[in-house]
């Protein structure tokens, strides 16, 4: 059973309550209509996402779509490297026993349609094999279920998604 520091597995308060570290924000600039090419700004970097050719792109970046499965990977490596931590504080898992996640995420969206059907996810421990044992490998799996963006991405915010939009002047933008 997980340690009573990791009950935020478990859909309760714990551990994460009142992290700040744990919220997200973002913001994206395109523009004009001639392309597609959209500066996205997390954390003072910039990333730029851009459509593929065949959706009328360049391909300069990385889809919105790949930046959600970024997003995804990003979030299950880091959710399965923090349950193992409080498993290593616990005593249930060997220090160092797990060197690396390797997580790969793809949508399965049919020829012509924009929204994928679903999403495949494929995660690889490396490490000590006797020590990740199928009970701790277990505990990881259920871990990686829990990931902030995973659920996100199935729908599971209880207050969904509120979005407001005005008209600015040129050069206006929000902070």
């Amino acid at each position: 059973s997980p340690s009573r520091k990791c009950s935020a597995w478990r859909g309760g308060s714990g551990w994460l309550t009142g992290r700040r570290w744990a919220t997200g924000r973002a913001e994206s600039r395109v523009g004009g209509l001639e392309s597609f090419k959209t500066t996205v700004k997390a954390k003072g970097l910039s990333i730029l996402s851009d459509m593929p050719r065949e959706g009328g792109g360049e391909e300069s970046g990385p889809s919105p779509k790949d930046l959600a499965m970024a997003a995804l990977c990003a979030c299950t490596s880091m959710t399965i490297q923090t349950f193992a931590r409080g498993l290593v504080r616990t005593g249930k898992l060997e220090e160092g026993a797990l060197s690396a996640v390797h997580v790969v995420a793809q949508d399965n969206t049919k020829v012509g349609q924009h929204m994928p059907e679903s999403v495949d996810v494929g995660i690889t421990l490396i490490g000590d094999t006797e020590a990740l044992s199928p009970k701790v490998v277990r505990l990881l799996h259920t871990a990686a279920s829990k990931c902030p963006v995973r659920r996100m991405l199935e729908g599971q915010m209880g207050g969904g998604i509120s979005e407001v939009m005005r008209v600015g002047k040129s050069g206006e933008v929000d902070g």
